[in-house]
């Protein structure tokens, strides 16, 4: 049946478009911002000039469905205001054909600047290329300088082969004007390697300094043959004055000589320029060349040799990063030196990093670690392993960089293996192995320092691959994860060395990694309470988040809970935090809640509010509270109380008409809770979901996109209350925002095809153009609207036509009478970019068909 429905209107289609288009032409016009054609038209003769601007403004926006306002448009080539007259030549061109014949007849105006618009326009815009070719020769000899050049510069553009505006570039090129220069740069560009002759003119740019002329000239260059390399060489070599052109001279030179040799050797006096930037530069250009002859070799590494000279050492460095690139081979001076490098520098990780990526490099940080070098001269190399193997990406590297800090971590000297123990989580990169080393590590009794750093590191590899890191705390189990046992029987075993030990902070960290693992156990229970006054912010966030897993608790953690909450000095993350573990605590904690909600002055009352929410509709009898705290001063109060409402899920049924109607409050950010407040309850806001539509269409028009947003929250449920507010909807932007927001909910909107549907007649072009987007992003579901989109292929609108196609190839009507109607419209409509869509599509479907 649908097929038969779909093949009997092709057929209907495929003969009357242009009939269809011409009976509606005068009815039915493109659009903007609410306003038609017709509209914009009368205000191009507006006595005020930035009414004319604005109207030629929307007029190019519509583009070639605006072309009934052509010669309204061009009458403004003559208008007494400048901006208007070169925005009136912009918009001629974004009319299409003939709109670009009216500017090339600009070029033939007496009035020497419009003659410059037109070339301007021209230059970046599609126009018929042999018509505009023959005006913008004959403008090549007029006898305005800045005419000539831009019409050279447009000739370009319409025929890439250009050679006649050659002689028009290299007056351009020779004068002191640096638009003129950049402007002609550019056009050599586009030419590419026919801009050969004007080879000794851009290379007598690089005496300027004007930074943009520079970087154009260096692009029209990299469009010749490398044959110009020595004499790029050449010029730069001269250019001692002026290192920037040197620079970019440079930079071309490894563009084109990529893979040759000979550029490669052409480059290496520049390492030895006194100007380091510049000598920096060519070691650049010798990594872009990648030519790893010899004498390349030996250049880079004599370089690198030179790594104890101050004024030298950036390039040495930069020597050395092109070498580990190339993953050349060092020689035994260089490794030497590069051990000299580590040792002596303050920020050894940047030759460490370079070593342990170049062939045998990783094997000299092991031969140091296990020496008997000094112990500082060992804590520098091993920062240079940790940073490779946070750096890189061989495995090779990462491997042995955990052997390393294994061998550390059982052998070395104390001060060594406090390192190797802060270092371990980066190295081994979440391989939860490293807890059980670490937790054999903390074991060592003669070396304090080495457990409190082993026990506080563990804190922190617990932390990173905690299984409940990423979920709200109030949503975890007290479950033994499987990952961790192993782990966790060497913690409870060897960190219980720790309690009660003379480092107090290494207990403390002991009693939290072991919460994680067995929460209920009142050792480690008394550890977190007692990290809750620590002087460590980590240790006591840690805490607190600990404290989140132990279910049901006791009358002393909830005191304890609350009187972290209570602490206005306590930093607002840990106060969270303990709001969020209070929530867990069970009956007492929620009678402690509601006392408090109900008297807890604004400063402290957010806390409270997210410990509300997260303990849930077992609470909701405080929802009327709740709703007071929308109103309150405070952003932060406003949003916990966001939170908490939407905690409440079906419970907040009860406050939804309080919510609806704070919706017509005066103050804004009132609205904007309530609205908010609505979005989070989801399914349950189904019955406000008219208000919420009604809010948005009162909001100021910057609030009603967010409004619209926050709409979406709601979800499938809203689609029927949208698609009813659809249909009613008479004025462009109600529409509009009510499409966008069906879109957004995505293809659960599919009920709403009926509504969809019916707006496809409206008024005002661009809702039916965003009518059929969003049945083109429902697809399949969507082939109740087969029948209504067919008609709008011959819509009088063109950016409709386009639309409507999409929408009919998504939906997936691929019958040949519907290939016919696209044949037709890619051969006969009147707009070059419908045409172009139609054979798109067609193209497209045929594709398919093929597979």
């Amino acid at each position: 049946m649908r097929a038969l429905l779909v093949a009997v209107v092709m057929t209907a289609v495929c003969v009357p478009i242009t009939a269809h288009r011409s009976a509606q032409a005068d009815t039915d016009e493109a659009s903007r911002h609410g306003r038609t054609v017709s509209a914009w038209r009368a205000d191009l003769a507006n006595p005020d000039a930035q009414t004319r601007f604005n109207a030629l403004v929307a007029l190019a926006a519509i583009g070639p469905d605006a072309d009934a306002a052509l010669a309204d448009v061009k009458a403004l080539l003559e208008d007494p205001h400048r901006q208007v007259r070169e925005r009136a030549a912009g918009t001629l061109a974004a009319l299409g054909p003939a709109g670009y014949d009216a500017v090339i007849d600009a070029l033939e105006s007496p009035d020497a600047a419009m003659r410059a618009i037109a070339c301007d326009v021209l230059t970046f815009g599609e126009a018929p290329r042999r018509k505009a070719a023959v005006a913008l020769r004959r403008l090549l000899e007029d006898p305005v300088p800045t005419v000539r050049y831009l019409a050279a510069f447009a000739l370009t553009t319409v025929d890439p082969k250009g050679e006649a505006a050659l002689p028009v570039l290299q007056e351009a090129l020779g004068t002191e004007n640096a638009p003129a220069v950049i402007g002609a740069c550019q056009a050599a560009a586009r030419l590419g390697h026919r801009a050969r002759p004007l080879l000794r003119a851009l290379l007598g740019i690089f005496q300027y300094v004007n930074e943009k002329a520079l970087v154009a000239a260096g692009q029209a260059l990299r469009g010749l043959d490398p044959s110009i390399v020595p004499r790029l060489a050449a010029r730069a070599g001269e250019l001692a004055v002026n290192p920037g052109g040197q620079m970019v001279l440079l930079r071309v030179i490894a563009d084109l000589g990529k893979g040759d040799a000979a550029a490669a050797r052409v480059l290496l006096p520049f390492l030895r320029d006194a100007n380091g930037q510049v000598a920096l530069a060519a070691a650049d250009a010798l990594r872009t060349v990648d030519v790893r002859v010899p004498v390349v070799l030996r250049a880079l590494e004599a370089l690198a040799l030179r790594n104890d000279d101050p004024a030298r050492a950036e390039l040495a460095t930069k020597a050395f990063e092109v070498l580990a690139g190339w993953g050349a081979p060092l020689s035994e001076p260089l490794v030497e030196a590069l051990q000299t490098a580590v040792a002596r520098r303050a920020s050894p990780e940047t030759y460490g990093t370079l070593l342990a990526d170049t062939p045998g490099g990783i094997a000299v940080f092991r031969r140091v670690l296990d020496g008997e070098a000094p112990v500082l001269h060992r804590v520098r190399w091993l920062r240079g392993l940790v940073a490779a193997a946070r750096a890189t990406d061989r495995q090779a590297v990462r491997t042995e960089a955990q052997r390393v800090v294994l061998r550390v971590l059982e052998e070395g000297p104390p001060a060594l293996r406090a390192h190797a123990a802060e270092s371990a989580p980066i190295v081994f990169r979440g391989d939860p192995a490293i807890i059980e080393t670490l937790a054999l590590h903390a074991e060592q009794q003669n070396c304090p320092v080495c457990a409190r750093v082993a026990a506080e590191t563990l804190v922190a590899a617990l932390e990173e691959h905690d299984p409940w890191h990423t979920a709200d705390a109030s949503e975890r189990e007290v479950v033994d994860p499987a990952p961790w046992r192993a782990a966790g029987l060497a913690i409870e075993k060897q960190l219980e060395l720790l309690v009660g030990g003379e480092d107090v902070r290494a207990s403390l960290a002991a009693r939290i990694a072991r919460a994680y693992l067995r929460p209920q156990d009142p050792a480690a229970v008394r550890g977190c309470l007692d990290a809750l006054g620590s002087m460590d912010l980590a240790m006591r966030r840690t805490a607190a988040a600990c404290l989140a897993t132990i279910r049901p608790g006791s009358e002393d953690v909830t005191q304890a809970l609350a009187r972290v909450m209570a602490n206005r000095r306590e930093n607002p993350v840990v106060r969270r935090t303990a709001a969020v573990a209070l929530a867990r605590q069970g009956g007492v904690a929620q009678d402690l809640i509601a006392t408090k909600i109900r008297s807890t002055g604004e400063g402290d009352r957010q806390y409270w509010l997210v410990a509300l929410g997260r303990a849930g509709p077992v609470l909701a009898e405080l929802l009327p509270l709740v709703v007071e705290d929308l109103e309150a001063d405070g952003d932060a109060v406003r949003d916990a109380a966001v939170e908490a409402i939407g905690a409440m899920g079906a419970k907040a049924a009860a406050i939804g008409p309080q919510l609806a109607a704070m919706l017509g409050k005066r103050a804004y950010r009132r609205r904007a809770a309530a609205m908010r407040a609505l979005a989070a309850m989801g399914d349950t806001a189904a019955p406000w979901v008219p208000a919420m539509i009604e809010a948005i269409a009162k909001e100021p028009r910057g609030a009603r996109a967010r409004f619209a947003g926050w709409l979406v929250d709601v979800g499938p449920t809203a689609v029927p209350a949208l698609a009813k507010a659809l249909v009613a909807a008479t004025d462009w932007e109600r529409q509009l925002i009510l499409l966008n927001v069906l879109g957004r909910i995505g293809p659960a909107a599919a009920s709403a095809t009926p509504q969809i549907t019916k707006i496809l007649k409206a008024s005002d072009s661009s809702v039916r153009v965003a009518a059929c987007e969003l049945l083109a992003l429902l697809g399949t579901d969507a082939r109740g609207a087969l029948r209504s989109l067919i008609p709008l292929m011959g819509d009088p609108v063109g950016r409709v036509r386009v639309a409507a196609v999409e929408a009919l190839v998504a939906i997936d009507a691929r019958q040949d009478t519907f290939k016919a109607a696209l044949v037709q419209m890619g051969n006969a409509d009147r707009h070059a970019f419908v045409r172009k869509a139609a054979r798109a599509a067609l193209g497209g479907i045929e594709r398919e068909d093929d597979r």
